[in-house]
């Protein structure tokens, strides 16, 4: 009898549990329901359907009306958009349920991780007499805020909405060049810590230079434009690890290990991509129907590799893995010119006295 009881009243417990899993789980469902449905309400004027490049039927329609209209009157048909802003059109290609799961996730998490990390980062030695010893030379401040210049002249005549394209990965580049030659009383660790972003990001530039986007470029000269403002990003953290002034590797003394510095720089560098695009960028892109760095619509790859309801994810795991390569090569670079041929880097002096004696 005891047994039989025991029994009972485990399959009670049992299903009680499942019962209480059942609720929580239609729980959780009607407020991913209710958040999607709440964030559809709020740009209802983006059309669920992808917006090809080329016209198809002579009335495509690019937005829909303010409150979500559909008659002829409301909607924004594409023959009636700016050059160039076609391509860039942002719509509803990922369900508001999937907006609204992949902000939540990134968002916390990554916070939660940056709260960890950011904390443990080197800190880099500030000048005695005050000065910025990573402040770029003329040369390259005079680059920087001439593209600077040039960047916003382009994105502010184009079309409605051009200049938003700044979010770009590339031109938010062009901004902390002009942040790093030109903000006022810029912290040293400030500067190294653009700089450890800029080593990442590398990787982007040249993406940017081997797989080109100029759909949306109209204005004269944005071409050429282009192209060079990319080679010339490259200039940066060339100059930076070149110069010694950055290193990729561990500060001497610092006690850290290559591997552990290796991969501190490099989650840094994945989070704060995650926070800025996922976090900020993604309802600045909903609210603006433009598709800041692809954050709505997938980008153009060969073949379309990079598409469907996981885009962002396969996006996620490409750019995470490029910035870990790119590190991996100047790291590696780096170390040899160092150790093995003794280049006379400044921030890595030491090295070369420990190797001398």
């Amino acid at each position: 009898k005891t047994t039989h009881l025991v029994f009972f009243f485990g399959l009670e417990r049992n299903k009680k549990k499942k019962q209480k899993g059942k609720k929580e789980r239609k729980m959780t469902s009607s407020m991913l329901s209710t958040a999607a449905t709440l964030l559809h309400s709020l740009y209802p004027h983006l059309v669920d359907h992808i917006v090809t490049p080329e016209e198809v039927t002579g009335s495509d329609i690019c937005y829909f009306g303010p409150n979500g209209e559909r008659d002829d009157t409301s909607v924004v048909f594409c023959r009636d958009l700016d050059d160039g802003k076609r391509p860039m059109v942002g719509t509803w290609y990922l369900t508001p349920e999937r907006h609204v799961l992949e902000w939540t996730f990134t968002t916390t998490v990554f916070l939660l991780l940056l709260s960890v990390l950011y904390p443990k980062l080197p800190k880099y030695k500030a000048n005695p007499n005050g000065e910025n010893p990573l402040r770029p030379p003329t040369w390259l401040r005079a680059i920087a805020f001439l593209f600077f210049c040039l960047m916003i002249m382009y994105k502010s005549t184009g079309y409605s909405g051009k200049l938003l394209m700044i979010a770009m990965p590339c031109n938010v580049l062009w901004c902390l060049a002009f942040a790093l030659s030109f903000y006022p009383n810029l912290s040293t660790h400030a500067s190294h810590i653009i700089c450890q972003l800029w080593i990442s990001y590398t990787s982007l530039t040249i993406a940017a230079l081997a797989i080109p986007d100029t759909s949306d470029l109209v204005l004269p000269f944005e071409l050429p434009y282009f192209f060079i403002m990319h080679w010339l990003l490259l200039f940066f953290p060339i100059y930076y690890l070149c110069s010694g002034k950055v290193s990729t590797l561990p500060f001497p003394n610092s006690g850290e290990t290559y591997v552990s510095s290796f991969f501190k720089w490099w989650s840094f560098s994945c989070i704060m991509f995650g926070i800025f695009y996922v976090t900020i960028i993604t309802p600045l892109s909903l609210y603006s129907g433009i598709n800041l760095n692809y954050m709505l619509n997938p980008p153009p790859t060969p073949g379309n590799i990079i598409s469907g309801p996981n885009y962002r994810l396969m996006s996620c795991a490409g750019t995470s893995l490029s910035f870990l390569f790119i590190r991996a090569v100047m790291s590696l670079a780096e170390l040899i010119l160092r150790l093995v041929f003794n280049c006379p880097f400044s921030v890595h002096a030491e090295l070369r006295k420990k190797k001398a004696t």
